[in-house]
């Protein structure tokens, strides 16, 4: 029989990394994000005034099968009524939980009944974007009617994605314009007329030391840094990114690339590792030399690299869904990204849904609305927000 242990604080955490660490390289779908060395630091920085609990779940034979990070909620605007959500802080781009290949119904099935017995609130559960079709979705799906529950599609799209396989040129080749790799060509040109060109790569503890403060300072410059959202405007933030890098990088699971002009960076990006899989995590580039394209730049050298790494499987770029529609991306090929709701099929939780719809285009709706408001009162408001949902 399944068993369900909940941790909520990080020194419960720290005592099962040696079990987490080894189902998340024996997992039927990686997702770096709520594996130890992302989440714990979330845990850490992070999940302050929110109600996080990590579960734990466990075979008949007491082996570890699933991590499923929820987080519980008082309301929200589309959802008046306590509720669970898969947790998704801000620096989290995937909500997929780390099943054991071959275990995801068990899984599952373990999960629905600690839902059950979750009271009120277990009677509906958001997944804010998890992988569509894959094991952990397809388990839901086929969990749902013998547990008085129903899945509702909320939304989701096509992310930017890359399956390795093909030598870096002749991937490039085959999906990207030969006018558009013109266009980046002369750009490269042009950027090499301004000066000496580089492409650095910083994976020791040393060269993060060294380039992560930089990775920072450029990514406050820009527009990130005006609307208050760079990762350098909180500590908080900042602490998180540090402790990612420092527990990732020491195991060889965190890269940063720098483009650089005449030695000072201009465009920079981070990607983190997950068995064979790469996440695009974070990319800022300067300003100045939009006309450049140095974030496609410093972008497509990731895709080259990575590319050119043989035990690389797959890379996602993390995109939102705004730019998985830009049709200038270098990642050609795409996996769906599901947002969805687990609903309790009682008439209270058809109800809710009812409720809920409407809502949730009036939330969809006040997010349009807070996005047009200058910066400095686009941060205040989402806090009070996040305080008030609880």
């Amino acid at each position: 029989m399944t068993s369900v242990t909940v941790a909520t604080r990080v020194d419960e955490l720290l005592r099962g990394v040696p079990e987490w660490a080894e189902l998340a390289a024996d997992t039927a779908e990686p997702n770096v994000f709520y594996e130890p060395f992302v989440l714990l630091p979330a845990m850490e920085q992070l999940a302050l005034g929110s109600d996080v609990r990590i579960l734990f779940i466990r075979s008949d034979d007491d082996r570890l099968i699933g991590v499923v990070p929820l987080e519980r909620h008082r309301w929200s605007l589309a959802i008046p009524s306590p509720h669970f959500s898969m947790w998704r802080h801000r620096y989290c781009f995937l909500s997929t939980p780390i099943l054991r290949s071959g275990f995801a119904d068990a899984a599952v099935a373990a999960l629905f009944g600690w839902l059950d017995a979750a009271g009120g609130a277990g009677r509906f559960l958001q997944l804010p974007g998890h992988v569509g079709g894959g094991a952990f979705d397809r388990a839901v799906e086929a969990s749902c009617g013998e547990n008085n529950r129903f899945l509702r599609t909320t939304g989701g799209y096509d992310r930017p994605f890359v399956v390795a396989g093909l030598p870096p040129a002749r991937y490039l080749e085959a999906t990207v314009p030969a006018k558009r790799r013109s266009e980046l060509r002369r750009k490269r040109k042009r950027l090499g007329d301004l000066g000496e060109v580089a492409v650095v790569g910083a994976s020791t503890q040393a060269e993060l030391d060294l380039w992560l403060p930089r990775f920072l300072q450029l990514e406050d410059r820009g527009w990130k840094g005006e609307a208050g959202t760079s990762i350098a405007s909180g500590a908080k933030d900042r602490a998180f990114l540090q402790a990612v890098a420092r527990r990732n990088g020491e195991r060889h699971r965190l890269e940063l690339l720098a483009l650089t002009l005449n030695g000072a960076p201009i465009a920079m990006a981070i990607s983190l590792r997950s068995a064979g899989a790469v996440f695009a995590f974070k990319i800022a580039y300067d300003e100045d030399y939009s006309a450049y394209s140095p974030g496609v730049q410093v972008e497509l050298e990731v895709l080259q690299r990575l590319l050119a790494d043989p035990t690389t499987t797959w890379a996602d770029s993390c995109a939102a869904s705004d730019y998985a529609a830009a049709p200038s991306t270098l990642w050609a090929e795409r996996r769906v990204i599901r947002e969805a709701e687990l609903v309790h099929a009682s008439r209270f939780g058809r109800g809710l849904v009812a409720i809920g719809a409407p809502l949730q285009g009036l939330a969809a709706a006040t997010r349009a609305w807070m996005r047009g408001l200058p910066p400095s009162v686009q941060r205040p408001l989402r806090q009070l927000g996040a305080a008030l949902r609880g």
